[in-house]
């Protein structure tokens, strides 16, 4: 789940990301142990994410963690599915940095994630309002499959493990593994979660990655159906 910040007169945005594993609630916000100079607004904010921290310490399960937020207003915190309309996730490269240095993200969630995005390019583009979307992948690494107009196709591939400290050697390696003549797909957008990336970049003409900005998985899906 999201944890958004609701301020009063503000558009809702993401500030944390909250989920369940066994008995445990995990939570990881940049905000976390934050302090902002006295006086600040902010400082309010802060203090209610390191209240919401001590909450999933004390409870055992998400709904939870939604009670206490409806019970308690006056911090502006709300817990939404990840999967909710409308649910703002300008944010979510900026959250995957973070989770990597303190626990990884459950790969279910970030599978929404990347959904969401698509689902969110393919709807808001008449061009592409005729696309298939296959999504039933469980296991490995792909995570959508894009069925375009004249026989095309485009597989949405996710890679957890390249480090936010991506570089040019990590590039090298990439493009090696991907020249084999087996890969069985025509075009392929390489999602890379954690990893800070100002636009799209090409590995060879078949295949191009991005991050979870929003607004990069969209100009790759865009490019790529457009080839």
């Amino acid at each position: 789940m999201l944890v958004q910040s609701r301020c009063p007169d503000r558009t809702p945005k993401s500030c944390g990301l909250i989920w369940q594993d066994g008995l445990h609630i995990n939570l990881v916000s940049p905000h976390l142990g934050v302090v902002a100079f006295e006086g600040s607004p902010l400082n309010a904010h802060y203090q209610a994410l390191g209240w919401l921290s001590g909450v999933c310490n004390t409870v055992s399960d998400l709904s939870q963690v939604q009670r206490a937020c409806k019970e308690n207003p006056q911090r502006h915190l709300t817990c939404v599915r990840c999967d909710a309309d409308n649910v703002d996730l300008s944010g979510l490269t900026r959250l995957m940095q973070v989770a990597e240095k303190i626990r990884p993200v459950p790969l279910t969630i970030l599978r929404v994630f990347v959904l969401q995005i698509v689902r969110k390019v393919l709807a808001n583009n008449p061009d592409l309002s005729e696309t298939q979307i296959e999504t039933t992948f469980h296991d490995g690494e792909d995570v959508a499959d894009l069925r375009f107009a004249l026989g095309r196709h485009m597989i949405v591939r996710m890679l957890r493990h390249l480090p936010s400290s991506y570089h040019l050697e990590h590039r090298k390696r990439l493009q090696a593994s991907l020249s084999a003549p087996a890969i069985g797909w025509e075009r392929c957008v390489l999602v890379l979660p954690g990893v800070k990336m100002d636009q799209p970049q090409f590995l060879n003409p078949q295949t191009v990655m991005t991050n979870l900005v929003p607004a990069n998985l969209h100009a790759a899906i865009i490019c790529m159906s457009n080839r």
